[in-house]
């Protein structure tokens, strides 16, 4: 006869193990946080999967005790303020009885990965997170509700777009610009990939014109030698972005595409020589390109360049930085920060695993340790601090999502992270303006590109929420007998969390698309911007899907939310095809829901 279990209090080993140590078979000590999670800076989802026999979970004290669980924190305009609220306390003391949520929380009801054909009829992996598995659900959803439509039919959206692509390269267009025009181009750069990329400051940019110039006047040529491949090849690249960026034309976009394959011919040239750090510069520069020239599937394959030569140098060990010089100690960790932020931001978009560490140890991530630099500089070591710091956790958010790992307690946990980690950002990423004219447009995208990432990852971890809640509404069942309701106790307070999680995704989505027009109206906004316009398009797709609930009080703010991400991609639509495209599905997708309303 087997003996009877011991009591939890008089165990010599822990009851639980928190899944980080399960997974990785560490020896956990099975505390809120764990001492191994709180080490590794991983406090905020340490979390505690129940067993079979439902011991009761541990609850985090830090987390326990926050009544604020809202999305007031993000980095946000001033005049934003929401209204998501739900009570950690009162979940905390039902763990045994709401044991069903974290079975429930993880059904089949969402969007599965799939697989897209490329523009060359091979079949791409789009996974779950991505926005557009979110719009084939939908799709689906409503032609169950309305019948086919062009919107649920329509062909163009059963594979990833991806737009034509230039034959030849020259370095044409860059020969022909003045300094001052180089300059210029090279600005629009650093403004559009504030808080994504902080490869070059002024600095660096000026030195390497200087070395430019130099090398054209000692070989008396009228073209650009290319005696240093990687040198050169960053400089058309900053430039093409910039003329990919703001236009003004499409004839400027289409010389710049002409550049960039020119500069792409002189980085092939020695890519499987030495790897080095301009090489992880200019391949991460190619990628930045790339996805805004909607090639998002080449964008990746520059990207994993990149990632493997950061990988061999070492970018993410900086405890082995200390025996480098100063300039070139920064020069890596601003790289090795880049990658990682663009790689997961990227990589989350598609709902596609990353292939990039964090940096090791940790760091204080948006504290820059230059002293007496200029404040740009600074700000955008605080910008791409802080989307590194988002993107950690959206990194596990993805991770979590891939694996259907994402429950109430989860999601929780993910949004009280965001929340923890943006209350630490400096004052200035939450402003929408800078105090000086000329750097007011570069902090204004810094800034976009920080709550962009927020409010992108708050959406990510709870639509799976939102569907939950507004699924079983679309059925018949739903309406046959509302006023007979025969859930338990534990059911309507499952149905409470999700409801106040999908508010929270309904919420975010509101302010991103709110944030995005109004940025759009001060004139800041560049004509191409190859993150926004997917998070935009993420973000249509959940107001649109919003505004099938029933009884909704606020659908006029919702409706208006929609048609504002609308005009912002209507905007960007002139310079991005990518953009044009995620337009007309919105566009569809608003009239389809016409056609339910109506109904």
């Amino acid at each position: 006869m087997p003996r009877r279990p011991v009591n939890p209090q008089y165990r010599q080993r822990v009851v639980r193990a928190c899944d980080r140590c399960k997974s990785s078979k560490k020896r956990c000590d099975g505390k809120q946080p764990c001492k191994s999670c709180e080490k590794k800076g991983y406090e905020g989802v340490c979390h505690y999967t129940a067993g079979r026999r439902l011991h009761p979970l541990p609850r985090p004290e830090t987390l326990a005790s926050q009544e604020d669980f809202d999305v007031r924190n993000a980095v946000t305009p001033d005049d934003i303020e929401p209204e998501f609220t739900a009570d950690r306390q009162q979940h905390g003391s039902q763990d045994i009885n709401n044991h069903d949520t974290r079975e429930s929380s993880m059904d089949t009801l969402g969007q599965p990965p799939v697989m897209l054909s490329s523009v060359s009829g091979e079949k791409v992996f789009v996974g779950n997170t991505a926005a557009l598995s979110f719009l084939r659900f939908i799709q689906k959803t409503l032609k169950r509700q309305v019948g086919p439509s062009y919107f649920t039919d329509a062909q163009d959206t059963q594979r990833l777009f991806e737009a034509d692509a230039a034959d030849t390269g020259s370095s044409r267009f860059y020969t022909a610009l003045s300094i001052d025009d180089q300059r210029t181009y090279i600005q629009y750069f650093l403004d559009a990939s504030n808080g994504l990329l902080d490869l070059y400051s002024w600095d660096d940019v000026s030195k390497l014109l200087r070395n430019q110039s130099s090398r054209r006047s000692s070989v008396g040529q009228t073209s650009y030698p290319d005696f240093n491949d990687f040198e050169t090849a960053s400089l058309y690249l900053m430039v093409a972005i910039g003329a990919q960026c703001c236009g003004p034309t499409k004839d400027a976009v289409s010389w710049a595409a002409g550049l960039f394959y020119h500069a792409r011919q002189m980085a092939m040239k020695r890519m499987l020589e030495e790897p080095s750090l301009e090489l992880v510069r200019v391949f991460l520069l190619m990628a930045f390109y790339m996805f805004g020239a909607c090639r998002r599937n080449s964008a990746f394959m520059y990207l994993g360049v990149a990632s493997k030569a950061a990988d061999i140098l070492g970018l993410h060990m900086s405890a082995q930085y200390r025996h480098l010089s100063p300039d070139i100690r920064r020069a890596r960790l601003r790289t090795a920060k880049s990658i990682r932020v663009f790689d997961v931001i990227c990589n989350s978009i598609l709902g596609r695993p990353t292939s990039t560490p964090s940096l090791r140890p940790g760091h204080t991530s948006y504290v820059s340790d230059e002293t007496g630099v200029g404040s740009d500089i600074i700000y955008r070591a605080f910008a791409l601090g802080a989307t590194y710091e988002i993107a950690a956790i959206l990194d596990i958010a993805v991770s979590k999502s891939a694996d259907s790992a994402i429950d109430i307690d989860a999601a929780e946990d993910l949004v009280l992270a965001l929340q923890q980690r943006s209350r630490n950002f400096p004052s200035i990423l939450r402003r929408q303006n800078g105090g000086e004219a000329t750097s007011s447009r570069s902090v204004t995208i810094g800034n976009i590109h920080v709550s962009g990432a927020y409010y992108f990852s708050v959406i990510l971890v709870t639509r799976h929420f939102l569907i939950q809640h507004i699924v079983p509404q679309l059925s018949e069942e739903a309406h046959r007998a509302p006023g007979n309701n025969t859930n338990s106790q534990p059911d309507s307070m499952e149905e409470a969390k999700t409801t106040q999680l999908a508010d929270a995704c309904v919420e975010a989505a509101t302010f991103m698309a709110q944030m995005c027009h109004q940025v759009m109206k001060s004139g800041h906004l560049l004509g191409n911007m190859c993150i926004l316009k997917a998070w935009l398009f993420a973000t249509g797709l959940v107001l649109g899907f919003s505004l099938l609930e029933r009884n909704i009080t606020n659908s006029s703010e919702r409706r208006a939310a929609f048609v504002k991400s609308l005009h912002v991609l209507g905007e960007l639509k002139r310079l991005s095809p990518q953009a044009e495209q995620y337009y007309g599905i919105l566009l569809n997708f608003h009239q389809a829901i016409k056609m339910y309303t109506e109904q």
